[in-house]
Order: structure tokens, then C-alpha cells, then sequence
């Protein structure tokens, strides 16, 4: 948690500020994947088609200022586009005070630190975005595209090559020597358990997305990291679909827009990226897997 400090900038109200307008253009990636449609295109109320005005496009305060409805026909507007900019807000704040543990100003005293730092925030904000739209699009969908996966692993292996480069002895080099090779195998590593599933079941069980998700995870995070980042995620998804169980028992509503029961399927994407942020935010290793292998 030694980078709290970096929450102690100027800048790091800049990258929240611009985690939302990012969000912002992550709801429309998200509402447009696959669908044939460009996010170049205006954007307007599904319901009347009215074109918005930037103003109604600020990011969360639009939201709070229409009152959650369209100005034109007050069609209620979904909570999920506030909550995607909020989200993405936070995941970047959370970034930049990673990337600059001692805050930006600490940094420019050395061209080498300040670098790094810069580099280090873009690709974990390029990540946090991937998944983002990952966890959007999955929950709509129930089913995690090849493209999207394949990019958060491209990110996290880049990621993982980086910080090798700035902190390993040898540099890259050093990724090939014990105990750092088990990160450069992380990825493989969490994808087999997923694959056997998925096999084993014939996919009934399980969709080989999470598995193909669950590589970039290992590669984002490291073997210490991306363990965690999976357990903390089935713990959340068992958590999450007790409780919206208990909901629907309770109120007598459906619960994740469907009724729902034990044999219900409910997307697994959302939960690994959650547990990826837990983890992420934690510096988890909760099978100590760091003290066990030297690192």
C-alpha cells in the first residue's frame, strides 16, 4: 500500500478526471462491439433517437442533471453509464498512484523515473479500459469476445516484459531465470484449469472467454497476483449471487434482470475482473506464492 502518497497530487485529480471521459467513451465502445456500428457516430437516447448535446455528456454529472431520464421523452437512462465512468475514474486514480508512488513532482527530478512512471500508467489504464468493456459487454452478452481477450493479454504480456525491464536483474533477461519465469508462465498457467473445465464439460460448465481472460490476468498480474485475482473472484461471484438470490427471495423481483435459482448461469468475466481489481489494489498473494518461490 505504499503508494497512497501518490493519491497527494494535483495530477492524480487529472487522471480521475480523465478515468471519466474515458469511461464515457468506454460505455459507447461497450454498447457497440460488435454490432457493426462505429464509435464515431453521435450519440442519442435508444428510445426516441434524439442526438445529445455535448452537455448532456459530462460525464456522471449528466447523469445527476437529467435526473437519470432523456431530456426529450424521459426515458430512464441506465445506471450503468455513470457507474462505468465512475469505475474507469477510480481504476485510473488507483493507477496513477501506482505509477507514481511519491507523486508526480518526486518524479521529475530524474528524466529515467518520470518515464517510467508515464509509461507504467498508460498500460495499466490500456488494461483497466480493455476490461472494462469486458465486463460490460459480458454481462450484457454472457460471453467474452476473442478480440477483447486477445488484447488484454497483448497489454498484460507488454505489462509484464515493461516491469521486468525497469526491475529485474538482467532486465527482460531475467524473466527466464528462476523464480521470474513463473510470471512469464502465468498466463498459461491460469488458463489450463479453465480449459480442463471447459473440456471436461463440453463447455456446459464453463466459457473457455473466462479461461482465455484469465491468461491476460495472469500476465497483468503475475502468478502471485493473477492466483489471487481468481480466487478473489469466485469468492465475489459466490458472494454476489447468494445475495441477489436472497434479494429475489426476499422482494419477490428478479434479480440480474431474470429470475434466478442455483442452476442459474451468470456471466463469470465481471467476477475475475473484480477480483483482479482486489487483488491489484491488495498486492494479494494469498498462496504466498512469493516467499515460497524467492522472489
Amino acid at each position: 500500500m505504499e503508494y497512497l502518497s501518490g493519491f497527494n497530487d494535483l495530477f492524480a485529480a487529472l487522471a480521475l478526471v480523465l478515468g471519466a471521459i474515458i469511461g464515457s467513451f468506454l460505455n459507447v465502445v461497450s454498447l457497440r462491439y460488435n454490432t457493426g456500428r462505429t464509435v464515431g457516430g453521435r450519440s442519442s437516447c435508444p428510445v426516441c433517437g434524439k442526438h445529445l448535446p455535448w452537455y448532456e455528456l459530462i460525464p456522471v454529472l449528466s447523469f445527476f442533471f437529467l435526473h437519470g431520464r432523456c431530456s426529450k421523452c424521459s426515458a430512464k437512462i441506465s445506471w450503468r453509464y455513470p457507474l462505468v465512468e465512475l469505475g474507469t475514474a477510480f481504476l485510473f486514480l488507483i493507477s496513477w498512484a501506482v505509477a507514481f508512488p511519491g507523486g508526480l513532482v518526486n518524479a521529475l527530478g530524474s528524466s529515467t523515473a518520470l518515464m517510467q512512471g508515464l509509461i507504467a500508467f498508460l498500460l495499466l489504464c490500456v488494461g483497466w479500459s480493455i476490461l472494462v468493456v469486458i465486463f460490460v459487454y459480458d454481462s450484457r452478452h454472457m460471453v467474452i469476445p476473442d478480440g477483447l481477450s486477445f488484447s488484454f493479454a497483448i497489454v498484460g504480456l507488454v505489462h509484464l516484459l515493461v516491469t521486468a525491464a525497469e526491475t529485474l536483474p538482467g532486465g527482460i533477461a531475467g524473466l527466464f531465470t528462476w523464480p521470474y519465469y513463473l510470471d512469464l508462465l502465468a498466463g498459461p498457467i491460469l488458463f489450463i484449469p479453465f480449459w480442463l473445465i471447459w473440456k471436461l464439460s463440453k463447455g456446459k460448465w464453463i466459457g473457455l472467454g473466462d479461461g482465455k481472460l484469465a491468461w491476460g490476468i495472469g500476465w497483468f498480474l503475475g502468478l502471485a497476483g493473477g492466483l489471487s485475482a481468481i480466487t478473489f473472484g469466485f469468492w465475489i461471484g459466490a458472494v454476489i449471487a447468494l445475495l441477489l438470490l436472497a434479494f429475489q427471495n426476499i422482494s419477490g423481483r428478479a434479480a440480474w434482470g431474470k429470475k434466478l435459482s442455483l442452476q442459474s448461469a451468470l456471466p463469470l468475466g465481471p467476477f475475475l475482473i473484480l477480483g483482479t481489481i482486489t487483488a491489484f489494489m491488495l498486492a494479494s498473494d494469498l498462496f504466498m506464492i512469493r516467499a515460497l518461490a524467492g522472489f
